[in-house]
């Protein structure tokens, strides 16, 4: 009951630490990727600088990168793969194999195979990426937690659940313990545990997870924020798999008020709003509100 719409990617800044939203089904699975191998440069210079002091990469490397995030940003991920191709193995070369821009390159080109269904060939880069910042930066390092998260949801989208349960549990733990039980990055954990476990059936744990996180996003980022929005959808989604419909529905409504103000009445997550909530419509027999939203909602896509 309820979904979301595709890919969501950026906006990203090739100099800042991004966050990318990979939509499933009922949910919204969050995972973070690393544009930058610039020093000076927000939380990516001060993890790499904490570990190996290094200089800026070259301009046309930088270009590279720049040229990377904008071709991913418009879904052409196949080129932005090839450059991101070239950037790792220069990074090999001039950083070394078990450098932490490596592990960034390497996080980087797992992400954008993923998105290209190439899943054989994003695993072992992931998992180079856990090894390499594990060894570089600690086992309980954030960036640490964010390749196990990564790694984790990779699993998790082909259906293997026994191996991504531990790796969430894992960077959940760490990010709890070096980040605080109310950071973002957190909530983020605790949202894709929640996911495994509601697309495993397994209900009863998912709900304290799903309502925790939601209460993290509201205080931290705001009771309007896109994230709190998405939050909202994952709750109200789990409460209509149970058929929970009168606890779903003010859920939806919020989440879709939420993303009406914020990204604007066209907007494709708007569009999902319309059609989780329509979907609910339906599925209690409401007909003639469900075909309403359902057509709002194919306008818009």
């Amino acid at each position: 009951m309820g979904r979301s719409a595709g890919h969501w990617r950026g906006p990203v800044d090739t100099l800042l630490l991004a966050s990318v939203l990979a939509f499933g089904l009922p949910a919204v699975a969050i995972n973070r990727v690393t544009d930058s191998l610039v020093e000076g440069q927000s939380d990516t210079s001060e993890l790499v600088s904490q570990a190996q002091q290094t200089s800026a990469p070259p301009a046309e490397i930088q270009s590279w990168i720049k040229q990377a995030a904008e071709l991913k940003a418009k879904g052409a991920y196949g080129p932005a793969a090839e450059l991101w191709e070239k950037i790792l193995g220069w990074s090999e070369r001039t950083r070394g194999p078990q450098h932490a821009d490596t592990a960034i390159s390497l996080n980087n080109l797992g992400e954008l195979y993923w998105s290209q269904g190439r899943y054989g060939e994003a695993e072992p880069l992931y998992i180079r990426a856990v090894s390499i910042n594990e060894e570089v930066l600690g086992q309980e390092h954030p960036t640490t937690a964010t390749n196990l998260n990564n790694l984790a949801l990779l699993y998790g989208s082909q259906g293997r659940h026994l191996k991504a349960e531990p790796l969430h549990k894992r960077a959940l733990a760490i990010r709890e313990k070096k980040l605080g039980p109310e950071d973002a990055d957190t909530a983020a954990s605790l949202n894709n545990l929640a996911m495994m476990y509601a697309a495993l059936g397994r209900y009863p744990e998912a709900q304290p997870l799903y309502t925790r996180a939601l209460a993290i996003y509201e205080k931290v980022l705001g009771p309007e924020h896109s994230m709190t929005a998405n939050s909202l959808n994952n709750l109200a989604a789990l409460y209509a798999a149970e058929s929970r419909y009168g606890e779903a529905e003010p859920l939806y409504n919020r989440a879709l008020a939420i993303r009406q103000k914020i990204l604007g009445p066209e907007h494709p997550d708007t569009a999902t709003s319309l059609n989780n909530l329509a979907e609910l419509y339906r599925a209690q027999g409401r007909y003639g509100e469900a075909e309403s939203l359902y057509k709002r909602s194919l306008v818009i896509r």
